[in-house]
């Protein structure tokens, strides 16, 4: 950097012996604005933002256009550090320079051990405003930055973000210090070898949902690790800035030591003071209140400012959100034909409704790059493909690790990479677990995946289209008369719920029976007859259950996760789940399909030459059943593909394929069925179902590719 443009600019402010002045870009009266010698500025007052040389020049009316890129000592003199460190740090931590399109730039190497070849952190500027700040060498795989000097049996450690903090700890005399580039890359099963042996861990918290999943991240691993923060300063960076290096050194000295809150305290603590801060939302407690308290009534209500149908099932979505992080979270399919709005319905729940300030909603397919080898963890999210089409399956190695994935809740794959000089090396991928699932899609599923997950069917017809494409014409332009930040609030309050302890303690919801369900099962309907399917999904419907009763209790003010559910909460889970156990009731046959089935059930006539039945053709179908006659054709190539009836060759007719139970009793029994069984039978022996579910603990199923999976039976 030009010295000279900036005594031009330091006189020009009229800055005073601290470095500061009047903020030149707001035209300030206060000396408020900071600038250091590396050429930015920070205001501190009605801007709140820190500016590069060229807009503090502007605002001056500087020619600036001398000063390019970025060097070591601009670097440095921006962050702060004085001439001694400035020197000590670039000659420690080998800082280089170089190019790129003519314009000068910083290069920090990492070393993953002494004597490594580095891999390089490309550095050409400090704030957003100039531009790219940060890049990699092609090809590289960020280890924390100065492992290669991390003393392992020490008797502190402190984990920053970032080289900055790094260099910052380090010129302070705290120099078993690691920095991770991104909260990302700390990746805890790869460099857990080098915690394990320090003697106290730190870690440094920004105050910001990055730094906090970090946190969460550590606690994991270790929840004693002791947490650093500032009251005032985001980072040790912003300290030295602002205060100066005596007074940072002074801080470090008092305040890095045993004294400090573990992440478990300071996490518990963090936690209770943004519960506090929602709750006292005016907007918020709007929603909570409307509706005599019932938040499930209030979101139909909004939501159907967003879709004139189908408002149980958006319920359903939202409900599902609130499942990540469970033991068993739901995994749930939506099917129709295009254009009935599944996808639209899921993402406005999606984008409206639910708080994605930590990355909660993971969206993509199930591509290998997608699926397995973004390094990024899927951990208690959720995870959402908009199409079923880009969900694996099939036999090959990827599907295997998707339906890992909605069996066990989490994701495990291995794989092997070719080496240059040891063949192949063999990889254990895990990007976390606890994953509750969403896809959207046009069929129905294949068996290896239909046994896994919820099944939903959503109403379509072309009257149902038609409606749909109308309303949305009409509203797409209307102020929808919805708070969708209220709304994220409160999403927000069901995600600081503690999973880890949610999964752990035995006096969680998680972890408790339901006390209803021995009579639920007493009065489940008998054409529940595949047991692994039926199983699977009274076990989403239990997690639904427990889902909605954490709901409710995540809008009190005194959380607590040692609750136990109700029949109202029953209820909602019927009312959201009750069409999903009749798909799977007619062993896959939608309630759209059905009057396709009834009707063939009915028109065949005897065929008495064969001693069978007469098939029956699309057009007789087409006369008893109201749908139209394409939407007809589409159900019934579904119900060809899922094996239900096939075709003639000949008559191009239709038969059923195996006997067929016509107007059933599928549906699930009703709260009040429930709550008389129990008044009547408290002392009656257990049903055959009961029995069979209390007498084992889990079954062994195989895939097709011939890996076996233990499913757990469900308590009761």
């Amino acid at each position: 950097m030009d010295n000279s443009l900036i005594k031009e600019i330091e006189d020009k402010l009229s800055i005073d012996h601290n470095r500061k002045s009047p903020c030149p870009i707001h035209n300030g009266e206060d000396n408020n604005f900071i600038f250091n010698e590396g050429g930015y500025g920070h205001c501190f007052s009605q801007c709140n933002e820190t500016f590069n040389i060229h807009q503090i020049g502007k605002a001056l009316g500087i020619d600036t256009s001398s000063a390019s890129g970025l060097d070591i000592e601009t670097l440095l003199k921006a962050k702060g550090f004085p001439k001694q460190q400035r020197e000590i740090i670039t000659h420690d931590f080998q800082l280089i320079e170089g190019k790129s399109n003519g314009k000068p730039l910083v290069k920090i190497p990492y070393y993953s051990k002494a004597g490594d070849k580095p891999q390089f952190r490309i550095r050409k500027g400090i704030i957003p405003s100039d531009g790219e700040t940060f890049s990699w060498d092609k090809g590289s795989s960020p280890s924390l930055y100065n492992s290669h000097r991390w003393i392992k049996n020490s008797a502190y450690g402190i984990i920053v973000e970032g080289e900055t903090d790094t260099w910052t700890l380090y010129s302070a005399g705290w120099r078993n210090t690691l920095g991770v580039a991104g909260t990302s890359n700390l990746k805890i099963n790869q460099n857990k070898h080098l915690f394990d042996e320090i003697k106290q861990l730190y870690v440094w918290h920004e105050k910001d949902s990055a730094s906090t999943k970090m946190l969460e991240t550590l606690k994991e691993y270790n929840p004693d690790i002791k947490v650093l923060a500032h009251p005032e300063y985001k980072d040790v960076n912003e300290i030295l800035q602002r205060e100066g290096f005596e007074y940072l050194k002074s801080w470090c000295e008092k305040n890095i030591n045993n004294e400090a809150p573990t992440l478990n305290e300071y996490l518990s603590n963090l936690v209770s003071e943004e519960r506090k801060e929602i709750l006292s939302d005016e907007n918020v407690q709007i929603i909570i209140n409307r509706n005599q308290g019932d938040i499930f009534k209030t979101f139909k209500e909004d939501i159907s400012n967003l879709t004139p149908i189908n408002h149980d099932t958006a319920l359903l979505i939202f409900i599902i959100c609130a499942t990540r992080g469970f033991k068993k979270p739901i995994n749930l399919y939506l099917f129709a034909p295009s254009s009935s709005g599944k996808t639209y319905l899921t993402e406005a729940v999606l984008d409206n409704f639910i708080c994605d300030e930590d990355k909660e909603v993971y969206k993509g397919g199930a591509t290998a790059g997608s699926l397995i080898y973004k390094e990024d963890t899927l951990q208690d999210k959720v995870l959402y493909f908009a199409e079923k089409d880009s969900v694996a399956n099939g036999d090959n190695s990827l599907a295997s690790a998707f339906r890992s994935l909605i069996t066990g809740g989490r994701l495990k794959y291995e794989t092997s990479d070719a080496t240059q000089s040891k063949g192949r090396h063999h990889r254990d991928i895990d990007r976390g677990g606890n994953v509750a699932t969403l896809t959207t899609g046009i069929e129905n599923l294949d068996d290896q995946l239909n046994t896994r997950m919820l099944t939903l069917e959503i109403p379509h017809s072309p009257e149902i289209v038609s409606m749909i494409t109308r309303w949305t014409l009409v509203n797409k332009y209307e102020k929808k008369n919805i708070d969708v930040e209220a709304w994220k609030k409160i999403s927000r309050l069901l995600s600081l719920n503690d999973k880890k302890a949610l999964r752990e303690n035995d006096n969680s919801i998680l972890n408790k029976s339901i006390p209803f369900m021995p009579a639920f099962i007493e009065l489940l309907p008998p054409v529940f007859n595949d047991f692994q399917k039926t199983n699977r999904d009274i076990s989403h419907l239990e997690s639904t259950i427990k889902a909605i009763a954490l709901i409710r209790n995540s809008l009190k003010e005194n959380m607590s996760i040692d609750i136990e559910p109700t029949l109202e909460d029953y209820d909602v889970a019927r009312t959201v789940l009750d069409q999903a156990f009749v798909t799977s009731a007619t062993d896959g046959i939608s309630p759209a399909q059905e009057p396709i089935m009834k009707a063939i059930y009915e028109l065949r006539k005897p065929n008495f030459e064969n001693t069978g039945f007469l098939s029956v053709t699309q057009k007789d179908i087409d006369k008893n059943v109201k749908t139209s006659s394409s939407t007809n054709n589409k159900h019934l190539k579904n119900l060809e593909k899922i094996g239900k009836i096939y075709q003639d060759r000949i008559s191009r007719g239709w038969h059923l394929k195996n006997e067929y139970i016509a107007d059933g009793e599928y549906h699930l029994p009703t709260s009040k069925q429930i709550k008389e069984l129990m008044i009547d039978s408290s002392d009656s022996s257990d049903s055959s179902i009961s029995k069979t579910l209390m007498t084992t603990d889990s079954f062994i199923e195989t895939d097709d590719d011939g890996k076996e999976w233990e499913t757990e039976l469900l308590p009761w």
